[in-house]
């Protein structure tokens, strides 16, 4: 499980991984397969501004968008798969001390 905010994000060797991400851009991946991707879902003090300054404060739905660079035929790669609603972690809250 890896959750992070960033322009984008470069992915290799990952097997069986869920990934909780926001970015500017698709997240890539390469030499990886079973991996799971879902939107965001970490909430901390300050966090608003901080997206803010990197331009991250709403969804732009790309982590969804992701690139297979070992998969470059038109239909889905086999590599990756959207994380069911169902199956995905509930929002972790930091708590205040922590950050």
């Amino acid at each position: 499980l890896l959750c992070g905010n960033r322009d984008g994000a470069r992915v290799h060797s990952a097997t069986g991984c869920d990934f909780y991400v926001r970015m500017r851009s698709g997240p890539i991946i390469e030499h990886s397969n079973g991996n799971r991707f879902a939107p965001y879902n970490f909430e901390y003090p300050g966090q608003e501004s901080q997206l803010g300054e990197l331009k991250l404060t709403t969804d732009s739905g790309m982590w969804a968008k992701v690139e297979d660079f070992n998969w470059l035929r038109a239909q889905q790669s086999p590599n990756w798969s959207i994380l069911p609603e169902d199956l995905r972690a509930a929002t972790v809250v930091a708590p205040s001390e922590a950050c």
